[in-house]
């Protein structure tokens, strides 16, 4: 099994010594969750009104990642399926279709719709039927009709390592408006469009993200760090205290409107009079843009360092640690995400942003990602009803 990358923001893990660190951990964690058939087992109908879904935070250097632990329903105890929580993306591609087709219940829960590949190349099935999240009070959370990728072979052209199959794990996160935005979610022939997992779950539209003290602990450079305190909270209610926006339409990528730029306390000219989106990451490192007017990339900018391994595909970076405030919002309002970098734990110093001419990570975009660092200092609610992205500050940084 492989982790999927996110695809906009470079890989957390740098090296394949890390990654099978972090999976073996990954695994082991998976085996003490509980399986469908021995949690305590609620229907949707009378869920409690809030749902703490546990979440694996992973850190090296100055990134980091969530992984959520799924279950198949009918699944034995300890089978939970690590898979990366990605904002970044909007379907769930699991990684063994063959684990399906051995549950004694796969023939009434679990319906093929066609095949094809998934977001990252594996061939798979396009499958509809339930999963099972456990939250952190031990209650198995069925989640029915789910429309996912689960992957029948090896991404071709890829070989073995470790013994481990070369297969996508992955738990999109994002929000679209419409879903069919993107062709990953309207597979050719497959009638039925994907959705993120989450919105599946009827009863609880209200997805927050938000990341624990834990995630950024210190740790060695270049050591891979685990934490359990972050969570994903489901709510049958939108919670008190967000500022929410409309996440803008027809783009395959969770995204805002991008308004301003403040570094080091002075206001930029960025984005200028051309509309600009903001990804909305809720994992990463700092924040980053494309500037193509060069509006800030032919000035000298305040705590200049050096710029990130994963700028080489880009071009004219400019990598500051100063303090900024990047403005975000709608039509009808906007919030400003500031990070203060004196406040900011010692393990995510360093970066706050990467100014580049063109940032390969904003496919093809113009505009800004406001970076993990964004969730360290701001709850992430996303709406799967009114298609909005709120946020809440935490006030003092975690």
């Amino acid at each position: 099994m492989r982790h999927s990358n996110h695809r906009i923001h470079a890989p957390t893990l740098k090296s394949e010594q890390s990654r099978l660190l972090v999976l073996d951990e990954l695994k082991r964690l998976a085996a003490v969750v509980p399986a469908s058939a021995s949690a305590r087992r609620l229907k949707q109908g009378v869920l409690p009104l809030t749902l703490s879904i546990g979440m694996t935070g992973v850190r090296e250097d100055g990134s980091f990642d969530a992984y959520i632990h799924v279950s198949l329903q009918g699944a034995a105890a300890g089978s939970a399926c690590p898979l990366l929580l990605d904002s970044g993306n909007s379907v769930l591609v699991y990684p063994r279709f063959e684990d399906l087709q051995v549950l004694p219940n796969f023939a009434t829960d679990y319906k093929v719709l066609g095949a094809g590949a998934e977001p990252w190349g594996c061939p798979a099935n396009v499958v509809q039927g339930p999963i099972v999240l456990t939250t952190t009070d031990g209650l198995a959370v069925t989640i029915g009709g789910v429309v996912f990728y689960a992957c029948t072979a090896d991404l071709p052209g890829w070989t073995a390592d470790a013994g481990l199959a070369q297969r996508t794990a992955n738990f999109g996160a994002a929000c679209l408006n419409p879903w069919t935005a993107s062709a990953w979610n309207r597979p050719a022939g497959v009638a039925s469009v994907l959705q993120t997992p989450l919105s599946y779950l009827v009863s609880h539209p209200y997805a927050v993200v938000q990341y624990g003290a834990d995630t950024v602990a210190d740790t060695p450079v270049g050591t891979p760090h685990i934490s359990l305190d972050s969570t994903l909270t489901l709510y049958k209610k939108r919670p008190a205290g967000f500022s929410c926006f409309g996440i803008v339409p027809n783009l395959e990528w969770m995204a805002l409107a991008a308004k301003s730029l403040s570094i080091g306390g002075m206001h930029t000219q960025w984005p200028g009079s051309k509309p600009a989106i903001a990804f909305i990451d809720t994992a990463g490192g700092c924040a980053f843009l494309s500037d193509p007017d060069r509006l800030l990339c032919n000035s000298v900018w305040p705590e200049q360092t050096g710029n990130p391994w994963w700028t080489a595909g880009s071009t004219s970076c400019q990598t500051i640690s100063a303090s900024i405030a990047m403005e975000v919002g709608d039509a009808t309002g906007s919030f400003t995400i500031a990070i203060d970098e004196s406040a900011l734990p010692s393990a995510a110093k360093g970066k706050t942003i990467v100014m580049c001419q063109l940032n390969k990570f904003m496919r093809g975009q113009y505009g800004l990602n406001i970076g993990g660092i964004s969730a360290l200092t701001n709850a992430i609610l996303i709406d799967h009803i009114h298609k909005r992205v709120g946020f809440r500050s935490l006030g003092a940084v975690v």
